[in-house]
């Protein structure tokens, strides 16, 4: 392989990487992935100005360009789908916004004494459960999806936080191990 072509193997390698970590991870840094392709676009303009390629570059300049395509159509889609999300929890809030004031009006003008409860609504709860279960392939929340879920349920940090972490756990907890499974039907 010539310097040429290792270095747009290289590219081509960094794309790949890319598209992997979107395609298994909901939590992505695009700023990473900008300075990458904009670091990568500025070799393959130099490398483009030597007159002698290859016919192995221009098959890895093919991969580049079908690379960067499927790039390009991923982040717009994920892109899509994080401001779906943030409409939908911005028109639930503002839809069950007037209700729970009016519950909770009626609720303080019923009640003098201030107790806290230590139980979650069914409105928190729902939110948060709505956000798990679409995010259950990797439950981590991004600073930007926890302060949306703060805004949403009207709950501190540490209880998102809390709350996620305790469901994680109780997922990974209600899953039967392959060899439990066969021990248990067997007995």
């Amino acid at each position: 392989m010539n310097t040429h072509s290792e270095a747009l193997f290289q590219i081509n390698q960094r794309l790949l990487f890319h598209i992997r970590t979107l395609s298994n991870f909901p939590v992505f840094d695009p700023q990473k992935i900008t300075s990458d392709v904009e670091t990568d676009i500025k070799k393959m303009v130099s490398i483009m100005k030597f007159k002698r390629l290859t016919n192995e570059d221009e098959a890895i300049m093919k991969m580049i360009n079908d690379c960067s395509k499927v790039l390009q159509e991923m982040l717009l889609e994920r892109i899509m789908l994080q401001q779906d999300s943030i409409q939908f929890f911005t028109e639930k809030e503002a839809s069950d916004s007037s209700f729970s004031n009016t519950v909770d009006d009626a609720i303080e003008d019923g009640d003098d004494r201030k107790t806290k409860s230590r139980r979650l609504t069914k409105k928190q709860l729902l939110v948060l459960e709505g956000w798990f279960q679409k995010h259950k392939n990797h439950p981590y929340s991004q600073k930007d999806q926890t302060n949306l879920l703060i805004k949403s349920t009207k709950l501190s940090k540490s209880q998102v936080q809390n709350w996620i972490s305790n469901r994680r756990r109780k997922e990974k907890n209600t899953k039967v191990s392959p060899e439990l499974a066969a021990l248990l039907l067997t007995g």
